[in-house]
């Protein structure tokens, strides 16, 4: 596969290894194509969220947190961050 981008990007791309981010373009790619498969996850659950909504399907403000503390913790995302 052969891929152009942007000029932009491409300064960008050269940024993200030679601070040692990634090894190569083709991580970078990877990493970005990772991405975007996990908004679109996202835009899907929000979909279906709002839809829910819309029913009138809600769930308590301290359930809602508790399930959101229990995804983040689940992931290994830093609190602090």
């Amino acid at each position: 596969m052969n891929v152009n981008v942007e000029p932009e990007l491409e300064d960008f791309v050269r940024e993200l290894l030679s601070d040692g981010t990634f090894r190569d373009e083709s991580e970078v790619v990877n990493a970005a194509l990772r991405l975007l498969g996990r908004r679109a996850g996202l835009r899907e659950e929000l979909a279906t969220a709002l839809a829910q909504c819309e029913r009138g399907e809600l769930i308590e403000e301290d359930v809602l947190f508790a399930e959101l503390r229990k995804r983040v913790l689940s992931r290994g995302v830093d609190r602090e961050a």
